[in-house]
């Protein structure tokens, strides 16, 4: 009797645009990583539960053909695979109803959901049922999927996605404040504190391989290329090989049969500050809860925290990898790169000199890169040998400079006579200030006299530019200044430690890589046309800039101003 009496109810509910004798049900299920953080969500097996109940219970008016399951997704988007594998099956008449435990499981966004359900169901006449939070049923109840109590839940889905995204985001900058890591995954090299999971330990096996890159790149003069055909040839696992090795399978989509090391992979190595022992977290953000795309924020916005945790390598090391990393460096085909790489410009066009072999013994030499590609510049051309003999002279040299200014700069600082602040500098600096107020002034009368109409528009224009233009250089000199003096105090306080960096090279003979990334920065070569050539070629003069200028500038500056009182 009951039996009969659920079959009648059913006949008298059945749409006539229903062909089938029971409904196709989809069932849909989905958790997002915010929903388990916040625990207040049900699991997927809990939802599932609840609707398998459900389905028992209306055995005669339901079919269940498939169950369609996005799990660690948002709801933010409807850009999830298998909701729009559901889609699509109502579109192909696979399915006419859908089935959900709760509004906010199906969508935490209100256009979505108002679309989908307002229209898109409509349009191909699926029945829409929810069966919590509340009740909804499109065929039973066509006013439920239209009441404002529903209207209201599916505000309140999209406003808890958005409070829930905040609070997440805010605690996730307090920890990159504070120094903590926030990464899913350790960057390779190191791994979880297994007490702490936002400190970092270093793994020994991973971090040998990163040691091993920086030392080819820097050290050895191994390009990129070099370096990923170096470990791929000696069958070292990649970053991803060895993460899933540890039993992380972080893109299990992707399952590479070879070792697979490239370019990308040792730039992130070489670019990350977290090798040397520093915290730098924070370079990107989300556009929005809805939208996943990162935008990269400058680097005053980074979250920076230092000595966080054990280094890999030292800061030492790291800071010469990003120097190599900013040249224009050139490999050639064989991937083979010239000690020079890099560091070689043409004095009179500004282009990079390019490495080129000649000659029966392939000689190596170098050649003004802008005249080999429009003849425009000066054929000019150096050899290595040549080149090697007046860069070790120029090294040489700078050393003997250095240790005479040592020998001065330690006789001021034991006669306990000298200033550690510089007059002079200070003389210039207060010389500057009270400029800017005067042409402050200037400024405003300039465009007193434009409001009157005593000068025309294009006079004021005219001049206001070359007003602002000596504003800004004043500016600009003031900071340098500025910069001057701070390094001028330092010098007493860091006693020259950059001095050991050269007079460690003082018994050296010939140039290498490391002599060169250590001690220069840039190397300029033209011709001497005014000279009588030698043996046919034209005389070259070779400059040497090397590093650390501004802590030269600022010793000589403090012997120069101390000599005074002390000698």
């Amino acid at each position: 009797m009951a039996r009969n009496k659920a079959q009648s109810i059913y006949k008298s509910n059945k749409s006539a645009d229903n062909d089938f004798e029971k409904y196709q049900v989809g069932v849909y299920l989905r958790l997002s990583k915010e929903d388990a953080l916040s625990g207040v969500s049900a699991s997927i097996s809990t939802q599932g539960n609840i609707i398998e109940t459900f389905l028992k219970d209306n055995p005669l008016e339901f079919e269940l053909v498939k169950t369609y399951v996005d799990d660690g997704l948002t709801g933010v988007t409807d850009d999830r695979h298998d909701f729009q594998s559901m889609i699509e099956d109502c579109r192909t008449k696979k399915i006419n109803c859908i089935i959900v435990k709760d509004g906010s499981r199906f969508a935490r966004n209100y256009t979505d959901c108002e679309y989908y359900v307002e229209e898109f169901f409509k349009i191909h006449k699926i029945r829409f049922i929810c069966l919590d939070s509340p009740r909804v049923d499109s065929v039973k109840d066509p006013k439920s999927v239209s009441s404002m109590q529903f209207h209201f839940t599916n505000y309140f889905n999209e406003y808890f996605v958005k409070q829930t995204s905040e609070k997440i985001l805010q605690t996730f900058d307090d920890k990159r404040r504070r120094g903590e890591f926030v990464g899913s995954f350790a960057p390779f090299g190191f791994k979880k504190d297994p007490e702490n999971k936002n400190r970092l330990l270093i793994d020994d096996e991973a971090a040998d391989i990163v040691r091993m890159i920086y030392d080819l790149f820097v050290n050895k003069g191994y390009s990129v290329r070099q370096i990923c055909l170096e470990l791929n040839a000696k069958g070292i696992p990649s970053m991803l090989q060895y993460m899933r090795m540890n039993g992380h399978n972080i893109v299990p989509n992707i399952v590479p049969k070879d070792y697979a090391w490239n370019y990308h992979s040792i730039r992130k190595i070489l670019r990350d500050e977290k090798y040397c022992g520093h915290m730098v977290q924070g370079k990107s953000a989300r556009i929005s809860y809805k939208n996943k795309k990162q935008l990269k924020k400058p680097k005053e916005e980074w979250d920076i925290v230092l000595n966080t945790h054990e280094p890999i390598v030292d800061d030492e090391l790291f800071n010469k990898a990003q120097t190599i990393m900013g040249r224009p460096t050139r490999v050639s085909p064989s991937g083979e790169r010239s000690k020079y790489s890099g560091l070689l410009f043409c004095s009179k066009c500004g282009y990079s000199i390019n490495c080129k072999r000649s000659g029966r013994d392939r000689e190596r030499g170098y050649v003004c890169k802008f005249y080999q590609m429009t003849k425009k510049c000066e054929p000019l051309h150096i050899t290595e040998a040549s080149l090697d003999e007046r860069v070790l002279y120029a090294v040489r040299s700078q050393i003997a400079l250095l240790t005479e200014m040592e020998g001065v700069y330690n006789s001021i600082l034991q006669s306990h006579k000298y200033a550690d602040e510089s007059k002079i500098l200070q003389t210039s600096l207060e010389q500057l200030e009270r400029q800017l107020p005067l042409l402050d002034a200037k400024s405003h009368r300039l465009y007193d006299s434009y409001d009157e109409g005593t000068i025309t528009k294009e006079l004021y224009a005219s001049r206001a530019k070359s007003l602002n233009i000596e504003i800004e250089n004043v500016r600009e000199k003031i900071a340098n200044i500025k910069k001057e003096m701070r390094q001028y105090k330092n010098v007493t306080t860091t006693k020259g430690d950059f001095l050991e960096l050269f007079k460690k090279y003082e018994t050296v003979t010939e140039v290498d890589r490391e002599l060169l990334v250590e001690l220069v920065d840039k190397i300029f070569i033209e011709n001497i046309d005014n000279m009588p050539r030698l043996k046919n070629k034209t005389v070259k003069k070779v400059t040497v800039v090397f590093n650390f200028q501004d802590e030269c500038a600022a010793l000589q500056n403090f012997i120069e101003e101390n000599k005074l009182v002390n000698f």
